[in-house]
């Protein structure tokens, strides 16, 4: 029995395990050396060893070299193993799928959405599966091993370690590393002629991939090298162009303009050969990254496939792990624990605009508290930012294993937008969230708002307004310059210093002719100074409101809430949690008021925090608030989850009751 989280509590009900969905996860393979069908989870490989991708990415077909058979796992079908073709003993008869026989089929490359090519090592012939059909030919290969070319039928194959297909050409293009050669055969004439033989530029010809265009071959030196393929050229005289370097290359791919490689022996497996730069998929937890996630043998045969439907994403098989896995490239080992936003402009990981299907998007916005650390002697002895431990990530990764555990099809990424807390979150937000929610096509915003204010009020004192009203995305130094008497006149924020000077609540700072306000817990006990400070915090939440609603179509605009937590280190302030859903009913968001669970539940989970005034999360610390959130997110019903759950863009009505949306 699993565990359903849905809007109407916690309840018990049987539900098939999905594949998990995050940085590196298991496609199929139990990890044992053996045949079943099945689900995915259950399912057996006997040293499986090409991939490659059919129907525009819902099928994915494994050569099972040692059972003899040729595999299918249905991506859209919760990873259901079955197979294809193949009877299971060893053999070269054609004919329908399930009667054609292989003996040790080897390395696979798509020709088509619907067929893919084989090579039988066993049989030394080439091999094409077609689902569309229903059957098994075979298009070259005589059945005898060697490097004669000329007409398919009867040209000599054998000790083939590489396929990689050219659709311009229609061609498909092998290496035979044993015989120093890489052989053509052309599918539209049917006949076999030679790229390279025996040229000392080229030793041990083995992994090949379409790169831009154009062959590329990785060689027993540890280069790779484009070929210069068409005609008038002769073997030996071909035009070769090194690309990169890398010893052990045991398969290529393209994917977003990058040639991605992996390694076998004591290389780092992963690898990019045009950039020279490693792709090391993630440890979930910090303190396990110095344990490589998977590791191929020098000479082990690997199968690597490029998903069409995400950039930057693959399906490798093991045959020393009896699995097939699929591997993400965030840009991981670059943004690991960097303070700088990706390229995208994302807080976080490089995740690829376009939206994967069946994937809901959450975009988190907040400050450094939400994704950055400090507990010297945890790894390093000085504050080290580790994205993987922020509580978006730690969101992320609890959201996926329990889709996965109780059934649900979708996927779930949490991408990051965070700024120092010096800047002040609701108004930078105002600005720059609705264009990044667009850019990702995200289905949830969560406003993260922390205890004690924001920096909205001195956004208003120290910042000229816009035609809304609402301070500008960054500071002004020349209007800075002004005295503060002079800015705060025309200010939104001018009826709450006059109230707050007559309170003794406002100290002039004389060095800096600036103002500052007492902290919002004081200001609170004060209904006149309340009122004020829900208006003017409210207006820039409605400003992201209608942002949101602005960019995209009627139907499609992402839930939009504000969530309000507790620090570690500090108890609740008195009236904050009434006072921040106020300020969401009045901008028209949906509110999370997460003190109560922290307040009840933090003591147990100690320590939460660093003990500083600046009161991060430790690790520990943003797992539980990672735990709180996904609790709450699912009990609203605001994230779909179970075997029958709605997609994206498809969330139930708000769960709360909110008042009137301010005029603004």
């Amino acid at each position: 029995m699993a565990l359903l989280i849905g809007a109407g509590g916690w309840s018990p009900h049987a539900a098939a395990i999905q594949p998990m969905s995050l940085y590196h996860d298991l496609v199929a393979g139990d990890g044992t050396a053996g045949f079943r069908d099945g689900e995915f989870y259950r399912a057996r490989f006997r040293d499986p060893a090409g991939i490659a991708v059919l129907e525009g990415g819902a099928i994915l077909a494994v050569a099972d070299q040692d059972n003899n058979r040729i595999r299918a796992i249905h991506l859209d079908e919760g990873n259901r193993v079955e197979t294809l073709a193949g009877t299971g003993a060893p053999g070269a008869a054609d004919g329908p799928l399930l009667r054609a026989t292989f003996q040790q089929p080897g390395a696979i490359v798509a020709i088509s959405d619907h067929a893919v090519l084989v090579n039988d090592e066993g049989t030394a012939r080439f091999r094409v599966v077609d689902i569309r059909s229903g059957r098994v030919e075979t298009v070259a290969g005589s059945g005898n091993r060697g490097l004669q070319d000329g007409p398919a039928a009867t040209a000599e194959l054998g000790e083939v370690a590489s396929l990689a297909y050219s659709p311009k050409e229609n061609a498909v293009y092998f290496s035979q590393p044993e015989r120093n050669a890489v052989r053509r055969l052309d599918l539209q004439t049917r006949t076999i002629a030679p790229i390279i033989r025996d040229d000392s530029r080229l030793p041990a010809p083995g992994a090949l991939a379409i790169f831009r265009g154009a062959l590329c071959v990785a060689d027993g030196n540890g280069r790779v090298v484009s070929v210069e393929t068409t005609a008038p050229d002769f073997v030996g005289e071909r035009k070769i162009v090194e690309i990169g370097h890398g010893k052990h290359i045991r398969a290529m791919a393209e994917s977003d303009g990058s040639l991605y490689a992996v390694r076998g022996g004591d290389e780092q497996t992963w690898f990019i050969v045009n950039e020279g730069r490693l792709w090391t998929p993630p440890a979930v937890l910090a303190e396990s990254t110095k344990v490589p996630y998977l590791q191929f043998g020098e000479f082990e045969q690997v199968g690597l496939a490029v998903d069409p439907r995400s950039p930057r994403t693959f399906f490798v098989s093991s045959s020393a792990q009896q699995t097939i896995v699929c591997v993400r490239d965030y840009r991981f080992a670059a943004l690991w624990d960097r303070s700088t936003p990706a390229a995208s402009g994302l807080m976080d990981f490089e995740y690829p605009e376009a939206k994967p299907p069946r994937t809901f998007r959450i975009l988190m916005i907040g400050d450094s508290h939400i994704n950055f650390f400090f507990e010297p002697g945890y790894r390093t002895p000085e504050f080290t930012p580790t994205r993987i431990e922020g509580t978006p990530k730690r969101l992320e990764l609890m959201l996926n294993t329990l889709g996965a555990m109780d059934g649900s099809p979708i996927r779930y990424e949490v991408l990051t937008q965070a700024r120092v807390s010096w800047d002040p979150l609701l108004v930078w937000s105002a600005y720059a969230t609705p264009d990044m929610a667009k850019k990702f096509d995200v289905d949830l915003v969560l406003l993260m708002v922390p205890p004690g204010g924001s920096g909205t009020i001195q956004a208003y004192l120290e910042r000229p307004t816009n035609p809304n009203g609402l301070p500008t995305e960054k500071a002004d130094m020349e209007y800075l310059l002004k005295p503060w008497d002079e800015r705060v006149r025309n200010s939104p924020a001018a009826p709450l210093v006059e109230r707050a000077k007559a309170r003794g609540w406002a100290h002039p700072i004389p060095d800096h002719d600036n103002l500052a306000l007492d902290r919002i817990p004081i200001l609170l006990g004060d209904p006149a100074a309340r009122k004020i400070l829900v208006e003017l915090h409210t207006r820039p939440v409605a400003v992201l409101r209608r942002g949101l609603e602005a960019k995209f179509p009627k139907g499609a605009v992402p839930r939009f809430a504000l969530c309000h937590y507790l620090l570690g280190g500090r108890a609740p302030i008195g009236g904050e949690a009434e006072f921040w859903r106020q300020v969401a009913g009045g901008a028209g968001a949906d509110y999370l008021d997460l003190t109560d669970l922290f307040t009840a539940l933090r003591e147990s989970w100690y320590p939460l925090s660093e003990a500083t005034s600046n009161d991060h999360f430790t690790p520990g610390g943003h797992a539980f608030f990672a735990f709180l959130l996904s609790h709450e997110l699912l009990r609203n019903g605001w994230v779909p989850m179970n075997a029958g759950a709605a997609g994206p863009k498809s969330a139930a009505a708000p769960t709360t009751v909110t008042p009137a949306r301010a005029p603004w």
